[in-house]
């Protein structure tokens, strides 16, 4: 199953044309630094410096194992690390933390699908309950 395929079963109450994405970026600040966070649909989430582009850390989405945010600007995302399985906390703050928030989970939502076909037909169904209520 594609991508574009998992995002049109998740967006059937939307009336805006979808254009797949791979990869989303945003401009975040961490311990005082600019710096800019990524959410690709292949390789998991990173964040590199803004102007170097060079990577600070990245993970897998397997690695995300909880998030909590303030609601307004700040989030933690809390990531395994693959060689010694502790948890590793990133602390980012954003502008526009609703709009990251929603990416992420549609990141994920997308990811989940591709790995298990019944996640698709059961919000297909869902979308189809919510749309006609």
């Amino acid at each position: 199953m594609n991508v574009v395929c998992v995002l049109q079963c998740l967006s059937l109450c939307v009336s805006i044309p979808l254009v797949p994405l791979q990869w989303k970026s945003y401009m975040c600040s961490s311990q005082g630094k600019i710096l800019s966070f990524t959410v690709d649909f292949e390789s998991g989430f990173s964040c590199s410096e803004n102007i170097s582009k060079k990577t600070i850390w990245k993970y897998k989405f397997s690695q995300l194992k909880g998030s909590s945010d303030d609601g307004k600007t700040r989030v933690k995302l809390l990531f395994q690390n693959s060689e010694n399985k502790q948890i590793e906390m990133k602390e980012l703050e954003f502008a526009n933390l609703t709009a990251v928030l929603h990416c992420i989970h549609s990141f994920i939502a997308a990811k989940v699908a591709t790995v298990d076909p019944v996640f698709v037909s059961s919000q297909s169904l869902t979308q189809k309950y919510m749309c006609n209520s």
